[in-house]
């Protein structure tokens, strides 16, 4: 019996060592400078390596340059986005930014609707980006509003968000 969906995940030597390595090191999401890291190859082996790995099914592309590993779990599934505010923190690489608007409130339960905007107020203003329908929604804002802000810890495992905690707190108040 043939089925339509029959893309197989296979893993070659070089694949399982990347995909132990990205797992080891607790980093799902990663970028092309990793690959490279990891696998020692120059630039163009691996983005052709992981443009491989999407055609396979067992990496998803988030963005130019930006990946995350699709879990074995989800079987034939090929398009993963995980925690879209992971994505988020992830998205904005260590650069100064706080998620806030509906973003913060839905963390802090008070909306009940699931949001397909993530809102990320950054000190430079950017373009949107959307990745598997969720809309990644940069708002521009000055350093002297980037106060308030506290640590959200999504799990056990992984590292905290900036949210805007003390600004969310008034808003519900009034």
């Amino acid at each position: 019996m043939r089925y339509k969906n029959n893309k197989l995940k296979t893993l070659g030597p070089q694949a399982a060592h990347l995909v132990i390595t990205l797992y080891e090191q607790n980093k799902p999401i990663f970028r092309l400078r990793e690959v490279r890291k990891i696998l020692r190859l120059d630039e163009v082996s691996s983005r052709n390596f992981v443009r491989k790995l999407v055609n396979r099914g067992v990496v998803t592309r988030l963005k130019p340059g930006l990946f995350i590993l699709v879990p074995f779990e989800l079987r034939k599934e090929t398009e993963y986005i995980g925690d879209p505010f992971v994505v988020a923190r992830e998205i904005m690489d260590g650069k100064e930014y706080f998620l806030s608007h509906a973003t913060a409130m839905e963390i802090h339960g008070g909306i009940t609707q699931p949001q397909l905007v993530v809102y990320i107020t950054t000190l430079k203003p950017r373009r949107s980006i959307t990745a598997l329908g969720i809309e990644f929604r940069f708002i521009h804002n000055q350093k002297r509003y980037f106060f308030g802000l506290g640590d959200h810890w999504v799990t056990k495992w992984t590292a905290p968000l900036q949210l805007d905690t003390f600004r969310r707190k008034i808003r519900l108040v009034i």
